[in-house]
């Protein structure tokens, strides 16, 4: 049996008021479904955690704790600000592994692929929209013997049933568990994908999978409690990072009334919602569930 695919999954580090925030969700989900599909070791690096370990190296980081390096990197350029800082990472992974498919992913890269897909790229794959399903395919390039080169595009391939996904795997972060508190003062999950609005000065759009798609009540609820399993929430400001919480409203009050059953002692829960969405009942089970809302 040939040895696992070699995988680092790197979160740059948020900028200004962007930092402080536990969980890099989207990470860990590909790297879930990574590890699920196609058997891969996944590390997940965060550069912002990484500097609160202490002085960073990116030769080393890039080497891996074994030294022996990663078959695929992947970067996480999340929005512009990160273009430039992900490109610079890119560029000296490619000096230092030649062989590694350096693949990106991210808003800005879902907008802008011509900013990644050019002559001189360091990148050999800009994904656009979601990555699950471009990542395996990357890694079983690897696995076959052909990895990707390019520079080429890959998607957009959204994931119509969020139930298809497996659960969060947490440990993925167990890295930087016990260094959380004193970086962090708010996690993030995911409950839900897409946002048909189209509103001019959102980002959502570039992924162009505009359908709103929920975790299942169960599976949704099943995420809170084992980020709470895996960092212990008490004190912390949970976030649910999607691009517009709860769009239907019998999953939203459903989910409401089971989170406030839940009982979780995070200080408080907060999410972006439309204000047309909601009235005085989704604002009682709001605040019976003890979430802060941002419209």
């Amino acid at each position: 049996m040939s040895a696992s695919v070699r995988v680092l999954l790197l979160w740059p580090g948020a900028d200004a008021g962007a930092g402080g925030n536990f969980g890099v969700p989207q990470l860990v989900l590909l790297g879930t479904y990574a590890q699920q599909q196609t058997g891969a070791q996944i590390d997940i690096r965060d550069l912002e955690f990484e500097k609160a370990r202490g002085p960073v190296s990116l030769p080393k980081l890039l080497a891996g704790d074994d030294g022996r390096g990663y078959q695929v990197i992947a970067l996480s350029a999340y929005s512009s600000f990160d273009h430039l800082k992900c490109t610079a990472i890119a560029e000296i992974a490619r000096s230092l592994w030649p062989d590694a498919v350096i693949v990106v992913g991210g808003y800005h890269p879902s907008a802008r692929p011509l900013d990644y897909v050019r002559d001189g790229s360091p990148f050999d794959v800009c994904v656009v929209g979601e990555g699950e399903r471009p990542l395996v395919r990357v890694i079983e390039s690897v696995q076959g013997g052909a990895p990707l080169r390019g520079p080429i595009t890959l998607g957009p391939d959204a994931i119509d049933d969020l139930d298809s996904l497996p659960p969060s795997d947490w440990s993925l972060l167990a890295r930087y568990r016990e260094l959380a508190p004193k970086v962090a003062t708010q996690a993030q999950v995911y409950l839900s994908r897409g946002c048909p609005f189209d509103c001019a000065f959102c980002m959502e759009r570039a992924k162009r999978e505009v359908s709103w798609r929920p975790l299942s009540i169960e599976r949704a609820l099943g995420e809170v409690r084992s980020l709470h399993e895996f960092l212990d929430l008490r004190g912390w400001t949970l976030y649910f990072g999607d691009a517009l919480f709860g769009m239907r409203k019998s999953w939203r009050r459903e989910f409401l009334e089971g989170l406030a059953r839940l009982d979780i002692p995070v200080d408080k829960y907060w999410l972006l919602i439309r204000v047309d969405l909601i009235d005085d009942e989704d604002l009682r089970l709001f605040g019976a569930a003890n979430c802060g809302l941002g419209f």
